[in-house]
């Protein structure tokens, strides 16, 4: 897969995530990257339980405490830093 540049890091707050369609491949990808004190990572937008966004509203990943990736449609949480989830 090709490199994209999705955004500057700067632009995102300690703990964060931001939601990205990437159309410039074939089929177009919905992914979302996290930010946290040990690095940021990128993930699909798809919930493995149910295959829905995972995304409350736009680039809304995260638990209320910002612990936890959180699935929108059935709370699911999974790991920042690897996607595992607990």
């Amino acid at each position: 897969m090709p490199l994209f540049k999705l955004c500057n890091l700067a632009e995102l707050d300690d703990i964060d995530s931001r939601g990205f369609v990437i159309s410039d491949v074939s089929p177009e990808r919905n992914i979302f990257i996290v930010k946290n004190r040990l690095g940021v990572f990128a993930y699909e937008n798809r919930c493995p339980h149910n295959s829905a966004p995972l995304d409350w509203v736009a680039d809304q990943f995260l638990d209320y405490n910002k612990e936890y990736i959180q699935c929108a449609n059935h709370g699911a949480l999974f790991e920042l830093h690897d996607g595992h989830c607990v």
